[in-house]
C-alpha cells in the first residue's frame, strides 16, 4: 500500500511540476489571493465565482488551477485578518486573536510570514496524512457512532470556553450564545422553525460570515476611528517648551534650553539669525543632530520630505556642520483646481519659472521654488499641465486637436449618411399628399356609377384631370414620388373607363324610362 502510495505521488508530482501545469497552479494563487483577501469571500465562494475560468481548460489544468484558488484564498484571509482584524471567513477569527496585536507592535510582516509557513506545514503534513492514512483513517471514522460524536463536540464546547482568554465565565457564557445562535433557522430533521420570529431572513440560520464580521470587523473599526494617540513622554526625561524667536538667545545662554527645534527656510537671512543664538568662538559651536529615521518619517507622512543640510551651512571655517546633515523638510506647494486646462496650468508654469530668476534677488526665498515630485504616488501630485512642462511634453495646437480635426469630418460624413438611409429607407420624411390624392381618386368610382346625366360625369373627367395635373407637377419636383404617380395614373385609367361605360349606358337608356330634368318639371307643370 505504502509503495503504491509513493508511486502515485511521484507521478503526481511529475504531472504536478510540468510548466504549463505549475503556470496555472501558480495563476490560481494569485486569482485567489486577490479576491480571498475581500471580506466575507471564503475559499469556497471564490472557487465559486472563478469556476467559469477553467471550463474551457484541460482537466489537470483546471483541477490544479481550483487548488491554488483554494490555497490562495486562505492566504488572502488571513491578511485581512491580521492587518485590519476583520476576518474573511470564520476560520481566520481565530488568526485575529494573535495576528492583530502583532500587526499592533509594528510585526505585521512576521505575522504574514508565520501564517505562509505554518500553512505550508500544515497543508503538506495533512496531504501526506490523507495520502498513506486514509485506510486507518476510514476504519476508525467508521467506528464513531452517535455517543462519539457527541462527545467530541462536547470536547470543543468545553474546550472553546475554558482556554480562552481572559475570564472562564465569559468564555461560558460567549459559548452558550454561540449554541443559541446556532440553534436559529430551520431544523434539518423536522423542518419546523425556531426562534425566526416570523422572519423569513432567519430561516437559513445566522449567517457565520456576518456574524464574524460584525463581532470583529465592525468592532474593530468602531474602536479605532478617529483616535488619537497621543505620544507618551511619561517615561523620558524630555520637556517641550515654546520660545518665542526673540527669546531664543537668552534662553539658550540661561541653559533654560539645550535643544532647539527650528522651523525655517535656508536663506541668507533666516541663517543670519541662526547664527546670533550662538557664541562666535572657535571652541564653541552649535552641534545639529541628525534625523536619522527621516526617510522612514518621509515615507509614512506624506507632507514631510528628506532633507540633507549641506557642509558648511552655518559657518564656513571651521564647518558647521562639518558633514551634511539629514533632515527633515515641509515643502511649500502652488495648488492649482484639477479641472483647469493643461494649457493653462502648463502656461502659469512656464511663467513662473522665468520671472523666478529675476525675483531671487528680492525675494531670496522663491530660490527655493524647484520642480514638484512628479511621481504617480506622491503627496500631492503634479497637475498634468505642470507635468508636461517640466517634462517637456507640452503639445502643441495641432497635437491637441489634430484627432479632432480629423475625426469630426468623418463622424459627421457618418451621421448624415445614417440620416439620409433612414430618411431614405425607414419612411422618415415629410408627409405628401399622394395617399390623400390617391384616396380622393378611389372615391370617384362611387359617384361615377350614381352620375345620372352627361353634365356629371364631365364635372368628374374634369375633377380627375386637376387631381393628376397637381400630382405630376409635385412628382417633377422630387425624385421619390414614381411609385405614387404610376399609382394614381392606373386609378385614373379606370375611373376613364368607368366614365365611358356610363356614358354608354346612359345613352342605352329608352327615353321613357328617363327621368325628367329639373327643366323638364317646370315645363310640365
Amino acid at each position: 500500500m505504502i509503495g503504491q502510495s509513493l508511486t502515485d505521488l511521484m507521478y503526481g508530482f511529475g504531472v504536478a511540476l510540468e510548466p504549463h501545469n505549475l503556470m496555472f497552479c501558480f495563476l490560481g494563487v494569485l486569482v485567489g489571493n486577490m479576491v480571498g483577501v475581500l471580506p466575507g469571500m471564503g475559499p469556497l465562494a471564490t472557487i465559486s465565482i472563478l469556476l467559469p475560468l477553467t471550463f474551457g481548460m484541460k482537466p489537470v489544468a483546471a483541477i490544479l488551477m481550483l487548488g491554488g484558488v483554494m490555497y490562495g484564498a486562505q492566504y488572502g484571509g488571513a491578511i485581512c485578518s491580521i492587518l485590519l482584524n476583520l476576518p474573511c471567513h470564520p476560520p481566520h477569527a481565530v488568526t485575529c486573536l494573535d495576528g492583530f496585536p502583532m500587526t499592533k507592535q509594528g510585526r505585521g510582516g512576521v505575522a504574514l510570514g508565520v501564517t505562509v509557513i505554518a500553512s505550508f506545514i500544515g497543508a503538506s503534513w495533512g496531504i501526506t496524512e490523507m495520502i498513506f492514512l486514509s485506510p486507518l483513517l476510514v476504519r476508525a471514522a467508521l467506528q464513531f457512532g452517535p455517543a462519539e460524536v457527541c462527545s467530541l463536540m462536547l470536547l470543543g464546547l468545553l474546550a472553546g470556553s475554558t482556554l480562552a482568554r481572559g475570564s472562564p465565565i465569559k468564555g461560558v457564557a460567549m459559548t452558550v450564545l454561540g449554541l443559541f445562535l446556532g440553534s436559529v433557522g430551520t431544523d434539518l430533521e423536522t423542518g419546523s422553525e425556531r426562534y425566526t420570529f416570523g422572519m423569513t431572513e432567519l430561516d437559513d440560520g445566522v449567517e457565520l460570515i456576518a456574524l464574524a464580521l460584525g463581532l470583529f470587523g465592525i468592532a474593530e473599526f468602531m474602536n479605532s476611528v478617529n483616535q488619537v494617540a497621543p505620544i507618551n513622554t511619561k517615561y523620558t526625561n524630555v520637556t517641550f517648551k515654546d520660545i518665542a524667536p526673540l527669546d531664543a538667545r537668552r534662553a539658550i545662554q540661561t541653559k533654560e534650553v539645550s535643544v532647539l527645534l527650528m522651523v525655517l527656510p535656508l536663506t541668507e537671512r533666516y541663517l543670519t539669525l541662526v547664527r546670533n543664538l550662538f557664541r562666535e568662538t572657535p571652541n564653541a559651536a552649535p552641534v545639529m543632530i541628525p534625523i536619522d529615521s527621516a526617510g522612514a518619517i518621509a515615507d509614512a507622512k506624506g507632507p514631510y520630505e528628506s532633507f540633507d543640510i549641506p557642509k558648511g551651512t552655518l559657518r564656513g571655517a571651521p564647518p558647521v556642520p562639518d558633514d551634511d546633515v539629514t533632515t527633515l523638510r515641509v515643502g511649500f506647494f502652488l495648488v492649482a483646481n484639477r479641472h483647469l486646462s493643461s494649457t493653462l496650468v502648463s502656461e502659469l508654469t512656464k511663467r513662473l519659472m522665468s520671472v523666478r530668476r529675476d525675483l531671487i534677488g528680492e525675494q531670496p526665498l522663491l530660490s527655493g521654488i524647484a520642480a514638484p515630485d512628479l511621481d504617480s504616488d506622491a503627496f500631492i501630485g503634479a497637475h498634468p499641465g505642470a507635468a508636461a512642462f517640466y517634462n517637456g511634453t507640452e503639445e502643441s495646437f495641432m497635437d491637441r486637436w489634430s484627432n479632432a480635426i480629423y475625426l469630426t469630418p468623418m463622424v459627421l460624413g457618418a451621421l448624415a449618411s445614417v440620416f439620409a438611409a433612414a430618411w431614405r429607407f425607414l419612411g422618415v420624411r415629410p408627409s405628401d399628399g399622394a395617399q390623400t390624392t390617391l384616396g380622393a381618386l378611389c372615391g370617384l368610382p362611387r359617384r361615377v356609377r350614381n352620375a345620372d346625366d352627361e353634365n356629371e360625369l364631365a364635372a368628374i373627367e374634369e375633377e380627375v384631370d386637376t387631381i393628376l395635373h397637381a400630382q405630376l407637377a409635385r412628382a417633377a419636383d422630387s425624385d421619390d414620388g414614381a411609385s405614387e404617380t404610376h399609382a394614381l395614373i392606373a386609378a385614373a385609367h379606370r375611373l376613364d373607363n368607368l366614365i365611358h361605360h356610363r356614358r354608354m349606358a346612359l345613352a342605352a337608356r329608352p327615353p321613357s324610362r328617363l327621368e325628367p330634368g329639373p327643366s323638364l318639371q317646370r315645363n310640365l307643370k
